[in-house]
């Protein structure tokens, strides 16, 4: 019907979300071997301006993406993976769908190495940097955005996120969306990885801009004050700082906020003692052994 009918957006529609309801019910071997991935491509290649055709054909290839890697190379085979990607590369899409890609990009970036390799290229960063920060008022292009720039650090390594705007882009999703626990969870994560590169710490970047130092910390820091019941938001701020405090620019502007600092490290040992004390303890040594009267951690 999709294929008699491929001029027609309703069928295209409602023929994509039947096909992700079938697609869970049917085994690996029979979705290699049948036409999906080119009806799929078809669909979405011949209606680019349609939002709900790609929400429904990025849905079920979110789906696939968690089958097994033969099913995923299809995605890729089938050209499937470049009608993904131009919704992350362009403007013309809207913030859920750029989502839905971001959704689909991680599924295959975690699962698959051919993928992880395709998709984990410079090229692709400044893309998703750009879509976060043309759509940063939306949430989900900002959650799966982080988790996404995530998952490309372990190919790309620290520096090349930092130095592309990756720690900017993180800090404005986080003052964007700053009562959103999930996404401080996984912009803190984020952060504790990226803060460690020199490139963080960079006065002479003019692709930088500043400085990015002080404004890791005031983030972290205020993610902590803003969800003191979240045991990962206090642990992986407790591991951003210890990190930190490592380098002499942060120790020089941690100066004027220690009182902040043990009030949030206090406040991180109570709800999660195990993750959290060991590391305190290590900030206080390393802030006290710089002649930095921060006072004991009870």
């Amino acid at each position: 019907a999709m294929r008699e009918f491929s001029r027609s957006a309703s069928v295209q529609e409602t023929g994509l979300a039947t096909l992700c309801f079938l697609a869970s019910n049917v085994d690996d071997s029979l979705l290699e071997e049948s036409s999906l991935f080119t009806t799929v491509h078809n669909a979405l290649t011949r209606h680019q301006d349609n939002v709900t055709i790609h929400q429904n054909g990025f849905a079920l290839l979110e789906m696939l993406s968690l089958r097994c890697d033969a099913v995923r190379n299809k995605i890729v085979s089938s050209g499937c993976i470049n009608c993904v990607i131009e919704a992350v590369t362009t403007e013309q899409y809207p913030p859920r769908v750029v989502a839905n890609a971001f959704e689909v990009l991680i599924k295959l970036v975690v699962r698959s190495k051919g993928c992880r390799e395709m998709i984990c290229t410079p090229e692709m960063l400044e893309s998703t940097i750009f879509s976060m920060m043309l759509h940063v008022e939306s949430y989900k292009v900002q959650l799966d955005g982080c988790e996404l720039l995530f998952e490309m650090r372990t190919s790309l390594g620290n520096g090349h996120i930092v130095k592309a705007g990756g720690v900017k882009t993180t800090l404005c999703a986080m003052m964007t969306h700053s009562t959103s626990e999930d996404l401080q969870k996984v912009a803190c994560t984020l952060l504790s990885h990226l803060s460690t590169d020199p490139a963080c710490f960079d006065l002479d970047s003019s692709a930088l801009g500043s400085n990015l130092g002080p404004k890791v910390l005031e983030a972290v820091l205020s993610a902590m004050d803003n969800f003191p019941g979240s045991h990962q938001v206090k642990a992986v701020g407790t591991l951003t700082l210890e990190k930190m405090v490592e380098r002499e620019e942060i120790r020089d502007h941690a100066k004027s906020e220690l009182p902040r600092i043990r009030s949030a490290l206090k406040s991180a040992i109570r709800l999660c003692p195990r993750e959290c004390a060991a590391k305190a303890r290590a900030i206080e040594a390393h802030l006290e052994q710089h002649h930095y009267m921060f006072g004991a951690i009870p």
